[in-house]
């Protein structure tokens, strides 16, 4: 407005005539009276033009700013809008965006890795498509002035979007191999007692010794072995009746150490005969229990069966004659029936070993000398 009054004001100045030789009150008497019809319509018309040109810019500029920025709708906020309905609202308001860049969630166990991003491109939807059936993944979608959705993601999500897309950087977990312990046989467990209660024995712990033993042939079947030794130390303690009520409940017919420690029981009760039977019912093989057959010839020279002896000797030499003792035995049973020429050379064979025991030296040095004097006759 004050462009306007400037503007008449000096238009007044160049139309007012020039009075200066005329008084002042005069003059201002005068000029108002004579001003004319003309000037006021010439205002009038000049301000109509200026509104006139101001409602014109006014609406050409509200145009200008309907084309622009008029929705078509009214406007609605977000959060009062469905899924759906923001779904269709951003589509809408969003026409040139042609890639979406979603940013791969770093799991945070792991080491900070390269955030590798992926261009999804969003094909434009046909015209003659309905709006309600566009489906919009929601986490593509993307509402201007929020702030990223990547700082409140939940550790739920991160998870799954980490099994999701960045399965390959997790190597799948192995159990550790957990090794069986192999289960040890009745045979293995029998001949792991024996052995140990060889050890207490040797040890000097009879006591702890023969209470395992008994402990274990309670609780097991297989328990030959246990039992062996068991009844040899009470033999050699000289614990007969306790070593016979064990042999009660033995079966000694299928095992040769078995059937040699009944025949001492046997002989230790002085049944000579059930010793010899004992022995000869079920001879076994002679490479394989060698003292079986030591013992035997013991006894058939100890109970006066001296032939018998000297050719259970002999078998025995045949297998191996490098044994002094098998010697001396196979010259006291020669002697024993008179073939003293034959018992000599066995008895010479006996001293060239040098396994023999100090009293059996003497034994076969005495009856060396009472041989000599003999032969000598």
């Amino acid at each position: 407005m004050s462009v306007i009054n400037d503007m008449l004001r000096d238009l007044e100045q160049r139309k007012a005539p020039d009075r200066s030789g005329v008084d002042t009150a005069s003059s201002n008497g005068s000029l108002i009276e004579t001003k004319s019809p003309t000037l006021k319509k010439y205002l009038i018309a000049l301000v109509v033009l200026l509104l006139a040109v101001g409602v014109g810019l006014g609406s050409l500029l509200l145009r200008d700013h309907e084309n622009t920025i008029t929705p078509e709708s009214p406007e609605i906020p977000f959060s009062k809008l469905t899924p759906t309905e923001a779904k269709i609202a951003f589509s809408a308001s969003q026409p040139a965006m042609n890639s979406l860049v979603v940013a791969k969630v770093v799991k945070p166990e792991v080491a900070p890795q390269v955030i590798e991003k992926k261009q999804i491109k969003v094909a434009s939807l046909p015209t003659e498509t309905p709006i309600s059936k566009v489906k919009i993944p929601a986490s593509k979608i993307k509402i201007p002035g929020s702030k990223a959705p990547t700082e409140k993601v939940s550790s739920r999500a991160k998870a799954t979007t980490t099994v999701r897309e960045s399965s390959d950087v997790e190597a799948p977990s192995t159990k550790p191999l957990v090794r069986r312990k192999s289960e040890v046989s009745p045979q293995k467990r029998d001949q792991n007692m024996a052995e140990l209660s060889r050890t207490l024995f040797q040890k000097g712990e009879s006591r702890k010794a023969y209470r395992s033993l008994y402990e274990f042939i309670a609780k097991h079947t297989v328990d030959q072995k246990s039992r062996t030794v068991l009844i040899s130390y009470l033999l050699q303690d000289e614990r007969i009746a306790e070593a016979g009520d064990v042999l009660v409940t033995t079966r000694v017919e299928l095992n040769p150490e078995l059937r040699q420690l009944k025949a001492r029981w046997y002989v230790a009760q002085g049944e000579h005969n059930l010793a010899l039977h004992t022995l000869r019912e079920s001879l076994p093989e002679l490479h394989r229990y060698p003292e079986y057959y030591a013992l035997l010839a013991a006894y058939y020279q100890r109970f006066g069966f001296s032939a018998k002896a000297a050719e259970t000797y002999a078998s025995l030499l045949e297998y191996d004659d490098e044994s002094a003792n098998w010697w001396a035995g196979l010259a006291i049973a020669l002697d024993s029936s008179k073939q003293y020429e034959k018992a000599v050379n066995a008895y010479k064979q006996a001293l060239g070993i040098p396994d023999l025991s100090p009293e059996l030296i003497e034994y076969i040095e005495n009856r060396l000398s009472l041989l000599t004097v003999a032969a000598s006759r």
